[in-house]
């Protein structure tokens, strides 16, 4: 197939397309520029939609692994920054939230195409605008109601990455945003959530996703993203995986004595939350005083509890799986051709979700063989 013989006279150059490409491989238009032998100015002017020769369009593709119909194409799935919800530290840049915007937007039409060949789950969340969020008894409330809706019961749940994916969203992973976003959901018909767990343990990774849940659940065409916002969704998920009479009834460390890090630990490893949330838990269920929870989390900062902390090694991660079944039931060729109609290429989907169709060549290991 000749990747740029692609004519379409109803189609234009698509600068907008250009800048999605490249900030999607997070480059910035120097580094972009450097790879084609062109100048900084030039990428500009092409973003901004100045037709590029069939030469440019070649380096182009080759620097982006895209295909020319990638940039001669509509946006099929706009994703508007104002209507997702990002978890993610104060120092998130401009560039890193366009960088992870872009890649959802491409993966989000790669899904449409997806969804004409394999049926998924439909998404059952529940409607829970009855719900005053302004409060956190409410907010407590909301998480038991949405448990009893799921029938899930009050005890840990085992794995909530397998849980999501069968109540209808998606879930993958991505790397690059040099840890300044845990995740990314967007509310879509089809919600989908993209992890950046180059850092995160187990623990903070299954916390983040109760969080995406809330704003999923309470915060659709809300602006995400300010302390109120954010602590709501940080309650949810709280009280979510550690449910109020469960963690009543178990947590080993009430009152004003001294903590006993052993018996934390094993109720880390039974509920599968970091030992941070669950100081947070029982000082926000009044169980210790806001002094011994002020102590035990200078305690865990001490000890250099930040990504990982003590117990993480009994804990293992969570793999997500739609989306490589997705991928998988079809044919190779089927696969090829979704990708082919979006331009973009299989390497650059591996390279930006780690997903790759079980029968493809793409990164093989070369097979060895006897020399007679």
């Amino acid at each position: 197939m000749n990747l740029f013989n692609f004519n379409n006279e109803n189609e234009y150059f698509r600068g907008d397309k250009l800048r999605i490409a490249r900030m999607a491989k997070m480059l910035s238009m120097e580094e972009l520029a450097t790879r084609i032998g062109k100048t900084k100015q030039f990428i500009c002017k092409l973003e901004k939609g100045y037709e590029p020769s069939q030469e440019v369009l070649e380096s182009l593709s080759g620097a982006l692994d895209i295909t020319k119909r990638f940039l001669y194409s509509e946006r099929d799935s706009h994703i508007e920054t104002e209507k997702c919800h990002f978890r993610s530290l104060k120092t998130r840049t401009k560039t890193v939230t366009l960088s992870v915007k872009y890649r959802v937007e491409i993966l989000s039409s790669v899904i449409k195409k997806l969804e004409q060949e394999v049926e998924l789950p439909e998404t059952d969340l529940p409607d829970v605008s009855g719900f005053d969020l302004s409060r956190f008894s409410d907010i407590e409330r909301l998480s038991e109601s949405v448990r009893d809706y799921w029938d899930i019961g009050l005890g840990p749940i085992s794995n909530i990455t397998e849980l999501l994916e069968n109540l209808g969203i998606i879930i993958t992973s991505t790397k690059g945003s040099d840890g300044k976003v845990d995740a990314f959901s967007v509310p879509n018909a089809r919600p989908l959530i993209i992890l950046d767990n180059t850092h995160a343990s187990s623990c903070r990774n299954r916390f983040t996703l109760a969080h995406e849940l809330g704003h999923l659940l309470f915060h659709d065409e809300v602006i995400t993203g300010d302390s109120q916002t954010e602590s709501q969704a940080d309650y949810f998920a709280s009280s979510f995986l550690l449910p109020r009479a469960s963690f009543i009834n178990e947590f080993p460390c009430s009152g004003a004595g001294r903590f006993d890090w052993d018996a934390m630990v094993e109720f880390k490893k039974r509920w599968k939350v970091s030992l941070k949330a669950i100081v947070y838990r029982a000082s926000s269920l009044g169980l210790i005083s806001q002094a011994k929870a002020k102590t035990a989390y200078m305690h865990l900062n001490t000890k250099g509890y930040v990504y990982t902390e003590l117990g993480d090694e009994f804990l293992s991660d969570e793999t997500s799986s739609v989306l490589s079944q997705m991928v998988n039931l079809i044919e190779l060729s089927t696969w090829r051709e979704i990708l082919s109609t979006q331009g973009i290429s299989e390497k650059l989907f591996y390279n930006l979700y780690g997903i790759k169709h079980d029968h493809s060549t793409l990164y093989a290991k070369p097979s060895l063989r006897l020399v007679h």
